[in-house]
């Protein structure tokens, strides 16, 4: 079978009916259209995977020209109409920095293109990086996309919101997929506009404030992306990815359009300092959310830095210093997640942290800690997007944006606060594999004494997160005094209970069974790479070839340790529990909110001195090169 068709589906088909949905208009045609979107490309994936399985490394194609269509013509046209469009919106929104980025973003690329008319061969490159990313995309994307069908059911502007969400798909295919780079540029634009558009949703003063935001860091990062193009060529002679990695320049200034790749990878994933606009996203609908977190826009900053991680290992400051940016984002994220209430918040705070692990992982470029890399990114893509889908779940059902809200939603709401608590689970603890991944990049940042700095923030990064999630661990399975009339537990829909059980078996069963992950996904991803599988069933424990056994009983007693005990309470007699003593005083209620504190500590308390030492970091990571 050809490898053109399953990229068409992947790339196109969900664009197409995105159009569908906005043409249509009707809400049972958007759900049938979404069913069907979602449904072809979790098939697609698969195949996708099998294909490069069987074909034992990466898969070449050229879709240049395409039944008669210059593709990569089209391609350039739709880019110069994104380009206009984007200062379309900077004049509307009467925003200057918009329009300066896209007038930055016209000059170079308009240059190169009338220089250079030339067609990169092969334009896809499917390998088993690639699939890895539209495994995440089309799986995890698809089943948000299905648990918006329900949340989103009352919307008047569905229409236009699923045609956004169904392109974001394509458009992140088609990125992670394009072995050209003028093609990735393009693609990588598509996820800032629908991005924007997403954020925007509601319309309301706040929700465009943030989107123009998102839209503005957005751009300038596509600033520094189209800026390093034409270096590209002019240092490596190529804007081929394959070609790219496989050429080892001199040093110097070749290593400008290096920096600026990392630089726009940067705002993409939100690390500090431009972690604002993430942070803004949340005022978006909770599927936005879901999506930009765990399946989208952010992954796929991670995503060029790991593919790049050849080139970038070529120069060793510059990679100590991408490294430096990466650990010190995971310790002053998990910092300010620790005085937050609000569920989305830390959640955002949490997915740039973790991303930042990634980051950090990559620039210590070593072929364990690249595995460490893309093993993170693998596994926070499934907890992330349970996380986010409970939380809507949390206030639609629930009624609350706040986890202080949720204390006592083991009798309200059992099945989700059953879910909340596994999904933390998933986050933090043994035998999951986000666990495994945190624990191999702190074995990483050991390795060299330059190093000493990283393995401070992971380890302080670390315990901060584990704080954080565990407040909420505790106050979801809390069981404060029964109300005399307690509420009667209601059932959820199947549009939300199937995606996130689908999604908690996912992180349940890949965690178990790491030694397949590890085999089939992490090292053939990495071994291209450096020419070897670094991480093996022989490298932990919980790898060898029984470590499902062990990895299985430690998920077994985790149960047992945290559901018995709740049974138990649940089964003794009401006349049998004794109120609690409170020393003489006549408290109205004794709650758990003495685990959070009084009010969130404002974000500007940290970032005041984060995002100045940030800056230094990345003037010093573009100056570096020069040395």
């Amino acid at each position: 079978m050809s490898a053109e068709i399953p990229v068409l589906l992947a790339v196109a088909f969900p664009v197409l009916m995105g159009i569908l949905c906005y043409a249509l208009r009707n809400r049972r045609s958007i759900a049938a259209l979404s069913f069907i979107s979602s449904a072809v490309l979790i098939a697609t994936s698969l195949v996708l995977f099998w294909m490069v399985r069987d074909n034992g490394g990466g898969i070449r194609l050229d879709m240049n020209e395409f039944a008669g269509i210059p593709v990569s013509e089209l391609i350039m046209v739709l880019d110069s109409f994104l380009m206009f469009y984007f200062l379309y919106i900077g004049i509307k929104l009467k925003n200057l920095p918009t329009i300066i980025f896209a007038v930055l973003q016209m000059i170079p690329l308009f240059w190169f293109e009338s220089q250079h008319q030339g067609a990169v061969t092969p334009s896809f490159y499917i390998d088993s990086l690639a699939v890895i990313m539209v495994l995440i995309v089309s799986i995890i994307g698809s089943l948000i996309v299905i648990y918006a069908i329900k949340y989103m059911e009352h919307d008047k502007k569905q229409a236009r919101f699923f045609f956004f969400m169904l392109l974001f798909l394509g458009a992140m295919n088609g990125a992670v997929l394009s072995n050209n780079l003028l093609w990735l540029f393009f693609f990588w634009e598509v996820t800032t506009l629908c991005c924007y558009a997403l954020i925007r949703h509601e319309e309301t003063e706040e929700a465009i404030k943030s989107a123009t935001r998102a839209l503005v860091v957005t751009l300038g990062g596509g600033v520094a992306f189209a800026l390093a193009i034409p270096l590209i060529f002019e240092y490596f002679g190529s804007v081929s990815f394959i070609d790219i990695l496989a050429i080892s320049p001199a040093l110097g200034l070749a290593f400008i359009p290096v920096a600026l790749i990392a630089l726009a990878a940067f705002t993409k994933s939100a690390q500090i300092p431009f972690q604002s606009w993430l942070l803004g996203a949340m005022v978006a609908p909770t599927p936005v959310s879901a999506l930009l977190h765990s399946a989208t826009m952010v992954n796929l900053g991670v995503y060029v830095l790991i593919r790049s991680a050849p080139a970038i290992g070529l120069a060793p400051w510059l990679s100590f210093v991408i490294a430096v940016v990466g650990g010190f984002t995971f310790f002053v994220t998990a910092l300010m997640a620790v005085s937050q209430v609000t569920i989305k918040r830390v959640l955002a705070y949490s997915t740039i942290g973790n991303l930042g692990l990634i980051v950090m992982c990559v620039g210590i470029n070593t072929p364990l800690s690249l595995s460490a890399a893309i093993l993170l990114l693998f596994f926070h893509a499934m907890s992330k997007a349970l996380l986010f889908l409970s939380a809507g779940v949390v206030d639609h059902e629930g009624h609350t944006k706040k986890i202080t809200g949720m204390e006592g939603m083991i009798r309200s709401i059992p099945v989700l606060a059953v879910t909340v608590v596994a999904a933390v689970m998933t986050m933090m603890m043994l035998p999951f594999g986000m666990f495994i991944g945190k624990w191999v990049a702190l074995e990483v940042s050991t390795t060299r004494p330059e190093l000493l700095l990283l393995t401070g923030f992971v380890i302080f990064g670390s315990v901060l997160t584990s704080l954080y999630y565990t407040k909420w661990l505790g106050l979801v399975l809390s069981a404060p005094e029964e109300p005399e009339h307690p509420p009667k537990p209601h059932p959820l829909s199947k549009l939300y209970t199937i995606p996130m059980f689908t999604l908690l078996a996912g992180a349940i069963f890949f965690s178990v069974f790491m030694g397949p992950v590890i085999s089939e996904l992490i090292g053939p991803a990495v071994a291209p790479y450096y020419g070897l599988t670094p991480m093996t069933s022989d490298n932990i424990t919980f790898f060898t070839p029984m470590g499902w056994v062990p990895s299985l009983l430690i998920f077994v007693l985790i149960v047992v340790a945290i559901f018995l005990p709740l049974k138990m309470f649940k089964s003794i007699p009401k006349e049998a529990v004794k109120p609690v003593y409170r020393c003489g005083e006549d408290f109205e209620q004794l709650r758990l909110k003495g685990f959070f504190y009084e009010r969130e500590v404002p974000d500007d308390r940290i970032t005041r001195y984060a995002n100045p030492i940030a800056v230094i970091l990345l003037v010093i990571m573009l100056g570096v090169i020069f040395i």
